[in-house]
């Protein structure tokens, strides 16, 4: 005696892209990304954002004085700041270089 198999299913199953109108989503996977974003929140935002404003400040451990910008403006006024700047980009070029031409003679 032979069996057969059912006949497929000629409906699709519902999935988030073919929802039953008028049926509302639930909730609850929603709750799973709470432990993450409050992981991400305390572990990045909030940093990030305490040393911007501490970036702004000139403070002691006491007291706090809002400058705006002025540190910004001290920094990129400092002489070995250019200095710095002139040899990490002469590297960058030339070890660049140097990796590239190294590995064309060497293939």
């Amino acid at each position: 005696m032979a069996t057969t198999a059912p006949a497929p299913s000629r409906t699709k199953p519902t999935t988030s892209a073919h929802r039953v109108p008028g049926r509302r989503r639930s909730p609850y996977p929603g709750w799973f990304y709470l432990p993450a974003a409050v992981v991400y929140g305390v572990l990045f935002l909030v940093p990030t954002l305490l040393s911007f404003y501490f970036s702004m400040t000139r403070w002691t451990i006491f007291d706090s004085q809002f400058i705006g910008f002025g540190n910004f403006v001290q920094f990129f006024q400092e002489p070995a700041l250019v200095k710095g700047f002139t040899n990490t980009f002469v590297y960058a070029v030339v070890t660049s270089g140097a990796k590239v031409v190294l590995g064309l003679g060497l293939g």
